[in-house]
Parts: structure tokens; C-alpha cells; sequence
């Protein structure tokens, strides 16, 4: 049952890569290096206490640790503020790295802290989420520094200042 579970993670982390790898809307514009990740899940109500104590047992340090390290520019844990109809998740996982190859070391962590939860309580964790309900989006910051905002032509200026 963990190896499923275990198949299931790194399927998701795999995923997670493929997707980030071949994003396409941000190679379009000029982004910065910092890349977020939000990983959206639904818990069943529950098994949320347990869902989020084995978080914080488990991958809180370990996202710390990465953001003392640098890896991380930082990360949070969320819950709906507002549902909107047809949302389906209960919490969103927002990890900001601060390039690619801290990405990569980030989901190297992630995989790490998955394989060293014990069976048992591996089993509750990954069975408190709905897989069906379970998305990634990736998010880059336009890079507006190299964004060019031609000048007005002081003539054309005074001529609609003269017609207001």
C-alpha cells in the first residue's frame, strides 16, 4: 500500500517537473527567475486535523530548512478564504523558489520527506487528499524591467489636453 502511495507522490512530483519544464506562456514574455509553484488539494473534512499535523511534522522543516538555505524564496500553506462554486480544493501549497535548479533541489527535498514517512501514517496522509481533485499551476513574475513604454510626443499631448 506505501509503494502505491510512494507511486502516487512521485507521480504528482513528476508531473509537477513536466509541466514546469514546458511551460509555455511565461518562455513568451520575459519572466524573472523566481518560479511559484501552488499545489492545490482536497482533504476529506475528516481527516483534516490529521492531514495537516503530519504536514507539520514532517515537510515543515524541511521547507524551512530550504528557505534558510536560499533555495526557497519562501512558502505557505493555504485555505479557501472564499469558495467560489466549483472549487475544489481545501489548501494550497504555495512554494516560491527562487530559480529552476532550486526548484530541483526543492522536489528532491519533497521526495525525501515522502519516503521517510512512516508506512502507516504515509497511508493517512496520502489517503486524506481526493488524486481526482489535485492540480499544479505554475506562476512567473514578468520581468517589467525590460518592458519599453514608448514616450508621448509632447505635440500630440498639448492637442489632446486642448481638445479636453
Amino acid at each position: 500500500m506505501r509503494k502505491e502511495y510512494l507511486r502516487f507522490a512521485g507521480a504528482v512530483l513528476v508531473l509537477l517537473l513536466a509541466v514546469t519544464l514546458g511551460a509555455g506562456p511565461a518562455r513568451a514574455q520575459g519572466v524573472k527567475d523566481l518560479v511559484v509553484n501552488v499545489v492545490y488539494l482536497n482533504v476529506k473534512p475528516e481527516a483534516n486535523e490529521s492531514w495537516v499535523v503530519t504536514f507539520k511534522k514532517h515537510f515543515e522543516p524541511a521547507l524551512n530548512e530550504l528557505q534558510q538555505q536560499g533555495t526557497l524564496a519562501g512558502w505557505h500553506l493555504f485555505v479557501p478564504g472564499l469558495h467560489h462554486p466549483g472549487n475544489a480544493w481545501t489548501h494550497a501549497l504555495v512554494l516560491a523558489s527562487k530559480d529552476r535548479a532550486a526548484q530541483g533541489v526543492m522536489e528532491k527535498k519533497t521526495r525525501e520527506v515522502f519516503a521517510a514517512i512512516p508506512a502507516a501514517e504515509a497511508q493517512k496522509f496520502f489517503g486524506a487528499a481526493d488524486p481526482a481533485k489535485h492540480f499544479d499551476d505554475e506562476w512567473r513574475e514578468l520581468d517589467l524591467s525590460g518592458v519599453k513604454v514608448p514616450e508621448e510626443k509632447k505635440d500630440e499631448a498639448k492637442k489632446d489636453e486642448a481638445k479636453q
